[in-house]
């Protein structure tokens, strides 16, 4: 398994969401087709993927990120961009700087990219709407400040939400004070 779908996130709590990342094998992103980035879901109602992204090593999780404006399959590939001017690429600059200890170059990060391939991805699929950023910022900042401590390459977030690891993933994610999220 290496796809989580937002019914999911409805019933559970944080705690079990934290086991099934720890207990999900994930894809290997070098095996990754263009197909499985656009058609893993069984929605066919326009659904392009987005959500936030888990990328592991063989050790740990060393990367948490968003796909909320664009769907994954563009996100996923502006870690790809090999050239050191990449804009989107931080994934690949963390591995030269924090793993490889070097100096960005287009060589640094293409070898970057190599290690990248070996490494694993889970998908947690919300569907995107408009004006639901609160909840892919609130799940991935959530979800990074939980993994901090280990070998992970994002950079360093200030917790804006706090959370239960008892409590129910919907109370944290899908209510506002003024509002409650509606999700199809």
């Amino acid at each position: 398994m290496w796809i989580v779908n937002e019914d999911f996130l409805q019933d559970k709590t944080w705690n079990e969401l934290f086991n099934l990342i720890e207990s999900t094998e994930g894809k290997v992103i070098g095996d990754l087709k263009l197909f499985d980035l656009v058609y893993f879901t069984d929605l066919d109602n326009g659904f392009v993927g987005n959500g936030i992204y888990i990328v592991k090593d063989e050790k740990s999780i060393r990367y948490i990120g968003k796909a909320s404006s664009r769907p994954f399959i563009e996100r996923l590939g502006g870690h790809l961009d090999l050239r050191k001017i990449g804009g989107f690429n931080n994934l690949l600059k963390n591995i030269v700087k924090k793993d490889f200890k070097r100096e960005e170059s287009d060589q640094s990060i293409a070898e970057a990219g190599r290690v990248l391939m070996n490494y694993k991805l889970i998908l947690i699929c919300m569907e995107g709407k408009k004006n639901n950023s609160y909840q892919f910022e609130t799940l991935e900042n959530i979800l990074i400040d939980k993994y901090r401590h280990e070998n992970l390459l994002n950079r360093k977030c200030r917790l804006k939400k706090t959370y239960n690891k008892n409590g129910k993933i919907a109370d944290t994610i899908y209510r506002r004070i003024e509002e409650v999220a509606s999700i199809t």
